[in-house]
């Protein structure tokens, strides 16, 4: 089981992620999927939180919380995560995602400061 402990590295990373259904087979598509994408998330190497919010029917978002921008890098390579690229690239008028990844930089205990890492 992950450690789930929370707590504030100083190179932690957040990444907030967004899936909408733009027609019927992005719905489905989004509704086969989406817990066993949540549920790869929460495994994941070095993420110690993960938390998903049901929008709409059609829309979902996710934050997750991970120890370093390496293990963000290692999950984009994992298998599920490329069947969610796949079926994005294959049908980009059923499914749109966005994506905001954010680090933490610890200057010293009394100043957090954030850097956005990637567009």
């Amino acid at each position: 089981m992950p450690n789930r402990q929370h707590r504030i590295c100083s190179n932690t990373v957040t990444s907030i992620n967004g899936f909408k259904a733009r027609n019927i087979k992005g719905f489905f598509w989004l509704w086969t999927n989406l817990f066993s994408i949540i549920k790869s998330v929460k495994k994941a190497h070095g993420c110690f939180e993960c938390i998903s919010c049901i929008v709409s029917p059609v829309r979902v978002v996710m934050i997750s919380y991970r120890t370093n921008l390496d293990e963000l890098t290692a999950y984009f390579k994992s298998s599920n995560h490329k069947k969610l690229m796949n079926f994005f690239y294959i049908n980009p008028k059923s499914l749109a995602l966005f994506t905001s990844n954010y680090g933490i930089i610890m200057i010293n205990a009394s100043i957090i400061k954030t850097k956005k890492l990637t567009q």
